[in-house]
């Protein structure tokens, strides 16, 4: 047995022994519980709508989830640390994660993967059937004395059609949100919402194993819809009520 056996919270590192990493659990920890905020996703695929030139749209990320994102090659990461590990050598444990997670819940999905803010927040972009595009949230942190990990997993989709609000499948849900955002004054016109996207979480534990880790089938919270204007962003429930 290696040393990163005995100490599963540092196998999640890129290399080890990186011992500030007990530090960093808990800011990630804390950061998961935090409100959401606006931020921009400049690698989700654009809208088919006419923005100004030379300009992103403003797209929302979980707060947790901000910063820049790195692309990666999930399969050729897992391949090459699953190698390190027959050679025993250090590795990442990373990749084992991520790709048991997706292989769970997505089994047959091919995403895009990228890291952001440290090798414990993972984001996989996808595009989907009927003009959706999907973004997976992922990130974990120890707890219970390093005897358990808890996990954070994220689901948002947005259109790709120039009326952003098509995501909203129901229809009179969306005249409802739209009605209220101009009813408050927030918009003058639905066009002036910069992103409109469906959005659900959940939070789980697992052991603390580094690989063979068995994912529950928990089922996500209620979908809330989110309507960015500017830089804020404002929730609704899935019935259109009006949500923080």
């Amino acid at each position: 047995m290696h040393v990163w056996f005995a100490q599963p919270l540092l196998a999640t590192s890129l290399q080890f022994p990186l011992y500030s990493e007990g530090i960093l659990v808990f800011i990630n920890s804390f950061l998961l519980s935090s409100p959401l905020i606006m931020v921009a996703a400049s690698l989700t695929v654009a809208q088919e709508t006419k923005d100004t030139p030379g300009t992103e749209p403003v797209q929302f990320r979980p707060k947790a989830f901000t910063g820049k994102l790195t692309p990666y090659d999930l399969e050729k990461v897992f391949q090459e640390n699953k190698k390190k590990k027959e050679q025993g050598k250090a590795l990442s444990y990373s990749s084992f994660i991520v790709k048991e997670f997706s292989d769970r819940y997505y089994p047959m999905a091919k995403f895009k993967w990228h890291r952001t803010s440290g090798s414990f927040r993972n984001v996989g972009i996808r595009k989907k059937a009927n003009n959706t595009v999907q973004e997976v949230f992922l990130s974990w942190w120890s707890q219970s004395d390093s005897l358990q990990w808890g996990f954070f997993h994220g689901e948002l989709e947005r259109t790709t059609k120039a009326n952003r609000f098509a995501i909203i499948a129901d229809a009179e849900v969306g005249r409802k949100i739209k009605n209220s955002l101009l009813d408050r004054k927030l918009i003058g016109d639905p066009k002036d919402a910069t992103d409109v996207f469906s959005y659900r979480t959940k939070s789980f534990t697992t052991e603390s194993k580094t690989s063979s880790l068995k994912f529950p089938n928990k089922a996500f919270g209620e979908t809330r819809y989110g309507v960015s204007v500017g830089e804020k962003v404002y929730f609704f429930t899935s019935k259109g009520e009006e949500s923080k």
